[in-house]
Order: C-alpha cells, then sequence, then structure tokens
C-alpha cells in the first residue's frame, strides 16, 4: 500500500484496531528506534478507502502519556487504552478517545484494578473488555473485565490449567463463550493452545490435531469465522515468518456428490461393469439403435422428471402389455 497523508514515524510495541463502520484503522503510542526512550503518545487514523494517514492527536500534556506494549480497543464511538509502560513503571489509568469530538477523556475507574502491565491482551465482547496475563513487576496470568457502562473493573476467579507462573507476549481471541490463549512466555515459551469457559472461568489446554505451530512469542492472532489465525512471532533465535489456522469446529470437507455422480455415469458409458449400477439404457431410433447413454431411474427423478415421467408410463405400458 502507497499510503499518503501524515505517516507515523516507525515504531514498535504500539497498539492497533480496526473499525468496520468507519473503515479506518487507528494507531497509538509505541517506541522509536531508541527504544524506552523515544516513546509515542500520538493517535493517528489510516483510511482503508482513501489509503491516506491522517493525524488525529498528539498531546503535549500526558493525557495520555507515552508508552508502549499498551492494549487499545475500539468500543461505541471510542478507542480505550490501557496499560503499557513507559520503560521504568508500568502505569493503571485509563483514557478514553472520542472518535466525535476527537478529544481525549481520563476515565475513572473502580472495583478491582488490575496490576500495571505491558505485553497483555484484549478484547471485547459485548459491554465487557478482557484482559489476559502481561508482565510488569511480575508475570501475570489472571483475567480481568471491564464494563464499559458502569468504568468498573472485576477480576475473574479462574481454575483448571494452572497460569500462576504468568503468561505474556501470547495471543487471545473470543469465540462464542469461550477465550482462547494461544502460546506466549513464561520463562519458557509455549506451544500450547489455551482454553477459557468464561460462564464456569474454568481453563482447559485444548487437544489439536495436525501440525502445531512451534512454541514463539510477540505473535499475532485474529478471529476469522470459525478460526483462530496466527502470523510470525520470536523462538528467541528466528523470527517467524509463518501462517497457522486452527479451526474452532470441525472443518467440513466440500461435498464430492455431483463429480462422483458424473465420475460414475462416464465409466458406465464404457465399462460394462460400472452398467450393472444403471438400470436405464436411453437410445435413440425407438430403442433399435444400439448408441445411447447408460443412466439411472433415481437420477433422472431428480435431474429431469419430464423424462423420468415418460420412462415410467413406458415401463407401465410393458406391463400390461406383457
Amino acid at each position: 500500500v502507497e499510503a499518503k497523508g501524515e505517516r507515523p514515524s516507525g515504531r514498535a510495541s504500539h497498539s492497533a484496531v480496526a473499525d468496520e463502520h468507519s473503515s479506518a484503522m487507528y494507531i497509538f503510542g509505541g517506541s522509536g528506534s531508541h527504544f524506552g526512550y523515544t516513546n509515542k503518545r500520538d493517535l493517528c487514523e489510516f483510511s482503508f478507502e482513501s489509503e491516506t494517514w491522517r493525524l488525529l492527536s498528539n498531546p503535549l500534556e500526558d493525557t495520555p502519556s507515552a508508552r508502549y506494549g499498551q492494549s487499545m480497543v475500539a468500543y461505541g464511538l471510542g478507542l480505550y487504552v490501557w496499560g503499557g509502560t513507559h520503560g521504568t513503571n508500568y502505569p493503571t489509568d485509563m483514557h478514553r478517545f472520542d472518535l466525535c469530538s476527537k478529544q481525549w477523556d481520563y476515565v475513572v475507574t473502580s472495583g478491582d484494578l488490575p496490576c500495571g502491565r505491558y505485553r497483555h491482551q484484549a478484547m471485547v465482547k459485548d459491554d465487557l473488555m478482557y484482559i489476559v496475563g502481561g508482565s510488569g513487576i511480575k508475570r501475570y496470568g489472571d483475567v480481568f473485565t471491564f464494563h464499559f457502562g458502569t468504568n468498573i473493573w472485576r477480576k475473574l476467579l479462574c481454575s483448571g490449567t494452572d497460569l500462576s507462573d504468568g503468561r505474556y507476549a501470547h495471543s487471545a481471541v473470543l469465540r462464542d463463550g469461550h477465550m482462547y490463549l494461544y502460546g506466549g512466555n513464561d520463562g519458557i515459551r509455549h506451544d500450547d493452545l489455551q482454553q477459557l469457559a468464561l460462564d464456569v472461568r474454568v481453563w482447559s489446554r485444548v487437544i489439536v490435531h495436525g501440525s502445531c505451530p512451534p512454541g514463539r512469542d510477540f505473535h499475532a492472532a485474529v478471529l476469522r469465522r470459525g478460526s483462530m489465525v496466527i502470523f510470525g512471532g520470536s523462538n528467541g533465535m528466528q523470527r517467524h515468518n509463518d501462517v497457522f489456522e486452527f479451526h474452532m469446529t470441525p472443518k467440513i470437507p466440500p461435498c464430492t456428490l455431483q463429480p462422483d455422480f458424473e465420475a460414475l455415469l462416464d465409466e458406465a458409458q464404457v465399462d460394462q461393469t460400472a452398467q450393472l449400477a444403471c438400470d436405464v439404457f436411453l437410445a435413440g431410433d425407438g430403442g433399435e439403435s444400439a448408441h445411447g447413454v447408460y443412466c439411472h431411474s433415481h437420477m433422472l427423478l431428480v435431474r429431469c422428471p419430464r423424462l423420468h415421467q415418460l420412462l415410467q408410463e413406458s415401463r407401465k405400458e410393458d406391463a400390461q402389455q406383457q
């Protein structure tokens, strides 16, 4: 894409979110080439239609402060930024950018405020934002919800698979009543797929089939229809550029009934054994010709009801004459 407009400066560990209604992508924060010392607080918009960048906000005051490794989600007409790091500390403030007024607002929250962290994952389902994992003064494997209507944090008390060692730089998506978490780091890079049932709050490891991605962290994942698709990441020695797709429901193979029947009929025209599966021979010249087509009356009923009717009438006449 040859983007035009006010292109953002190069950065890493920024956050991005797409808005289907406005056909735009928004990016916030991150850090430049002198990592941790060139943190950003600008918010930029990329229009998918015009392929043009636009600077929406770059406040001089710390609202929000320059940071990297934060999360950003879209809800309603706002963008919500939480967490991240300045390089030495881990803010817990919540900020909302109003897409109509183009202004930042500090969000006063209450409830079970999560510890400051970065390299976590944030997702939205209905009126809730889910936060899972991350690292700060230590690694975290906990799950929190934030209610957009009441601005209240709640910690979910989960059981099942032990994530007490924490998990950061993982990927996660929400589908139906489950959260799916893949990979990440708790001192080692994992290749497991964990599933959290949101109604009973129980973690369990998903038994997968096929070729599982090698353990990695700092990868990305999106939800595509009934699949979780991951890209990239690191194993500590190598940066990956591979793509894996996990089907959350059984992948149903395409129906081959039509080509199978076509192949059967084609074979019946030349093979006597295959002709045994046919009960009709359509010949020209009043049936006197040896040239014709082998087929089956049931297929005629489906594909050509009128011809099937004529066949049945002919058979009835033959039976009466006998």
